[in-house]
């Protein structure tokens, strides 16, 4: 885009910083300023830390954080990929088409 302030409104509209910790909005901002076209970032655990006051666990606990929303947001639910990733709900058979779609592969993985 031409402007900086796609970031910011991507931020607001897509409720990507609602209930989201400083630290995941930290990683959050780092990741989609440096990724690729593609989205993609190559930036490892190390290189991230240099460049952002988080230390090992903090990062991951972001990274996991993010994991959590983005999944629920693919499922319709902010909070089911949570739930998910603890083991507290199983993945439904709609929720695996989702799944399966969305990622382009058999469906028969996440089973």
């Amino acid at each position: 885009p031409p402007q900086f302030s796609w970031i910011d409104h991507r931020l607001v509209r897509d409720r990507h910083i609602a209930g989201r910790s400083i630290e995941a909005l930290a990683l959050y901002l780092f990741l989609v300023t440096v990724a690729d076209g593609q989205g993609l970032s190559y930036y490892s655990d190390a290189g991230i830390g240099k460049l952002l006051p988080l230390d090992g666990p903090a990062l991951a606990r972001a990274r996991q954080e993010l994991i959590r929303a983005r999944l629920g947001e693919m499922l319709g639910n902010r909070s089911l990929g949570s739930k998910i990733l603890r083991g507290e709900r199983d993945l439904s058979k709609s929720h695996i088409r989702v799944l399966a779609k969305r990622f382009n592969v058999d469906p028969g993985l996440f089973i």
